[in-house]
């Protein structure tokens, strides 16, 4: 064996020994400290803030109770576990709301956050923290209703130009769950850009409230509406998208059409894709405009890119000069923070456009704000190259072209088109390029464009053609497309390119390629390529099946993911090498997916039971192969580890073993995977009922058959969720109907009444339930056409009486109530339901 390789291994192991005696010194320490030696706690503060090892600063950490050094370790400490740890440990509360507020970690604020009570610190980080979860769990902390009224209308946004959807509605969300102030909750329900948001606000308002019915309101609800203000405040307000949509399909006025195609309030970016499901009512709202004043307004003004494209859709089919008061609302001196071009283009609506100009000026819209469409060319244009000029917010230019021809010949470009290159955003909307065979061919090798000549070089098929341009083109990108297309095949050329090509990241296209197969190449790329991206993407090929070569670069290249990208390679079985990097290795990723990979059982089960790092001995729990369950339960009783126990448990299938352990483990988290695997009803009911914590016993619900225990359960547990677990099996109708009308919460007897067939007790709860919401919802399951009577005629609440009216067959008495109720939407109701009986 290669005497550098034995020292290498050996320098593994000796660092792991050391790793297990900084451990053990940590204990032995703590222990000293206990006994009042002021030495030994020197040291141990020492360990906790200077120990190169994470995992041993932690286990110091654990081990202090001095408040002082443990906040300087949560706000310092380059790993957010010891910090944590630290947080976990401090009692002072001006530490913890410092670190609350400061903390480098969003999970180490959340976890001070956990600890806090002072009103002022948690209101101050639910507005003002950067992380949507630790404004969120201040929230659930908080009962100042003037900080919560703020938050609910104010929370800020912090993914404004992120890809993915904004999370801060469910700050404000979780705000409008705590608030009582019925003015506020009546402002969320109309305004909040989130419809979950404005659900949760005026769920929370009385129940003849005018704005559950515009909230509210469904798409059916809309289609029977004819009161054109009412329909203009759903079209402006609903929740519901498709209810938006009907009202605005209902709508005449111009002004409340464009105010919804300007504001509609779901989620969407003012660049970014995808579009949101409210394009439908922005773009519904858009289709009914003719004022040509709004339309170019919003063309020129919109907030959001699709109703911007709209509009100039609409504008294409009426390319005159527009309108006086338009050009007033154009010139208007607040319009002045347009850019140049913006102005320019809107000039351009005023002064009226040529009809043969306007397909391009769509274009030219279209590349400005963004929207990688293809754009249909409904009037002939020219053939030819357009050069178009663009800027962004006033300060970044770039040039475009567009290429247009009036037919796509066999052997041609048909027309190209390049998006503005957002630096900033570091986003390109793309390219469109339709062209066929030398077509092709001529743009990949002699366009101007950098990205128009990438775009035809992927379409190519032509080895020459392909070679060549990987070769020689001057644009690593360029070189880049020709390399990763397919249809470039020959193995002594991807092998002049990657060990000549100056750009790594052409290299790396070459190496990666499946179609790559010369052993010695990627052998001589994999040891000693200078870049370490090109040696991991040579490692990572799967045509690389040289098991010494790999076990070489997993033991010995400097970079981690080049070793990581050695252990992944599927080629790699050697068990013994596998298992030593497992137990030895100090990068916790190669630990784990070396471990994964053991399939000898002797080796998983040492790994299991004695490896020093617990997040090894986890994997080679979780490994398939591991099936020794005597060893999965010593680990599962005695592991230092919550995550390797509960590992363990998962496995486990002696019912006697997994009954301890949900009795007796310190952790909630192992507790909870022993309950989801006992079958012991005694037992389950038990832990339902006695376990300190809430989601061990919403486990041991979720198992249970017992409709006594079931019942206690949803009357007396302390946690809701554990309740709504024990109701959503309860099937015992004697059971639910004593729910039903005698628990003390509306929200536990409305989700009981849904459950219930039992017509005796609907019917009392339905007269007698204090609750409207409960009260409806029993009369929804009522039959019985008499007492449906009697409520439609007497029920105090509007919505009671039109749920009861909704299910009556008497044609005269809906003829009398249409006639004589006193709130217009039940006689509303009563008439619809008389028009649909005689219609049968």
């Amino acid at each position: 064996m290669n005497r550098w390789l034995i020292l290498f291994c050996a320098f593994l192991l000796f660092a792991g020994m050391l790793i297990g005696e900084d451990l053990a010194a940590v204990e032995k320490l703590a222990a000293e400290c206990s006994m009042g030696n002021q030495e030994a706690c020197k040291k141990l503060a020492d360990i906790a803030k200077s120990d190169k090892d994470s995992a041993v600063r932690e286990a110091a950490v654990e081990k202090l109770s001095d408040q002082a050094l443990l906040a300087d370790i949560a706000r310092n400490d380059n790993d957010s576990d010891v910090c944590e740890a630290a947080v976990e440990k401090l009692t002072d509360k001006a530490l913890l709301a410092d670190i609350a507020r400061n903390g480098n970690y969003s999970d180490v604020r959340e976890a001070a956050v956990e600890k806090l009570m002072d009103q002022t610190v948690l209101a101050d980080i639910s507005r003002n923290d950067k992380s949507w979860s630790v404004r969120k769990t201040a929230v659930a902390k908080l009962t100042d209703q003037s900080a919560l009224a703020d938050i609910a209308k104010n929370n800020k946004e912090w993914h404004s130009f992120l890809p993915v959807k904004d999370e801060s509605y469910s700050v404000r969300e979780a705000a409008v769950e705590k608030l009582t102030d019925q003015d506020v909750l009546a402002e969320v329900a109309r305004n909040d850009r989130n419809s979950d948001v404005r659900k949760t606000a005026v769920k929370k308002l009385p129940a003849d409230h005018q704005l559950r019915q515009i909230v509210l309101a469904s798409e059916e609800d809309v289609k029977r509406i004819t009161d054109q203000s009412l329909i203009a405040d759903i079209a402006k307000s609903a929740a519901d998208l498709d209810a938006r949509q009907v009202a605005v399909e209902k709508l005449n006025d111009q002004d409340v059409l464009a105010y919804v195609a300007k504001s509609d309030k779901e989620w969407n970016t003012n660049y970014l894709p995808p579009k949101d499901d409210s394009y439908s009512v922005r773009e519904a709202a858009v289709k009914k405009l003719t004022d040509q004043a709004l339309i170019a307004e919003i063309a020129c003004t919109g907030k959001y890119y699709d109703v911007r494209e709209l509009s100039l859709r609409a504008l294409i089919k009426a390319p005159k000069p527009i309108g006086a008061e338009a050009i007033a609302w154009l010139q208007q001196p607040s319009k002045e923070e347009q850019s140049d071009w913006e102005r320019n283009v809107c000039n351009a609506l005023i002064q009226g456009i040529p009809a043969e100009r306007w397909p391009v000026v769509l274009i030219e819209t279209a590349l400005f704000f963004g929207i990688g469409v293809t754009v249909p060319i409904e009037e002939p244009v020219p053939p030819g190259r357009y050069t178009i000029s663009a800027s962004f917010h006033g300060n970044i230019r770039s040039t475009s072209d567009v290429l247009f021809s009036e037919t796509l010949e066999s052997d041609g470009v048909y027309w190209i088109y390049s998006g503005v290159d957002i630096k900033e955003m570091n986003w390109h909307p793309g390219i469109k390029l339709i062209c066929k065979g030398q077509g092709c061919a001529s743009v990949a090798k002699n366009d101007e464009d950098i990205d128009i000549r990438a775009a035809a070089v992927k379409k190519l098929t032509d080895q020459s053609s392909l070679a060549n341009i990987a070769v020689n083109d001057e644009e690593w990108r360029v070189r880049e497309a020709a390399v990763g297309n397919p249809n470039l095949t020959d193995q002594t050329l991807l092998a002049e390119i990657v060990r000549n090509d100056d750009d790594e990241d052409v290299r790396v296209a070459v190496v990666g390629k499946p179609n790559l197969t010369d052993q010695a190449l990627l052998a001589e790329i994999a040891r000693n390529d200078d870049d370490e991206d090109v040696r991991e993407a040579a490692v990572g090929n799967p045509n690389l099946t040289d098991q010494a070569l790999l076990a070489e670069i997993a033991r010995n290249d400097k970079e981690w993911n080049v070793r990581r990208a050695a252990v992944g390679n599927p080629n790699l079985t050697n068990q013994t090498l596998l298992a030593d990097i497992a137990k030895n290795y100090l990068d916790s990723k190669i630990r784990k997916a070396a471990a994964g990979k053991l399939t000898n059982q002797a080796l998983l089960d040492d790994i299991a039971k004695s490896a020093k790092f617990w997040d090894v001995r986890e994997a080679a729990v979780g490994n398939p192969n591991l099936i020794n369950q005597a060893l999965l339960a010593e680990v599962a009783r005695n592991d230092a580890s919550e995550y390797v126990r509960r590992a363990a448990v998962i496995k486990l299938t002696d019912q006697t073993l997994l009954a301890e352990v949900a009795r007796n483990d310190a952790s909630e988290y192992v507790r909870r995977a022993a309950v989801e695997k006992l079958t012991d009803q005694a037992l389950l009911t038990e832990i339902a009922r006695k376990d300190a914590g809430e989601y061990v016993r919403r486990a041991a619900v979720e198992k249970l058959t017992d409709q006594t225990a079931l019942a206690d359960i949803a009357r007396n547990d302390k946690d809701s969720d554990v309740r709504e677990a024990a109701i959503k099996i309860l099937t015992n109708q004697s059971l639910l109907a004593d729910i039903a009308k005698n628990h003390k919460e509306w929200y536990i007897r409305m989700i009981v009444v849904e459950k219930l067939t039992d017509q005796a007790a609907l019917a009392d709860i339905a007269r007698n339930d204090k609750d409207s919401d409960v009260r409806e919802a029993a009369v929804e399951k009522l039959t019985d056409q008499a007492l449906l009577a009697d409520i439609a005629r007497n029920d105090e609440w509007d919505v009671v009486r039109r749920a009861a009216v909704k299910k009556l067959t008497d044609q005269a008495l809906l003829s009398d109530i249409a006639k004589n109720d006193k709130d217009s939407d039940v006689r509303n109701v009563a008439e619809r339901r008389l028009k649909e009986l005689q219609e049968k």
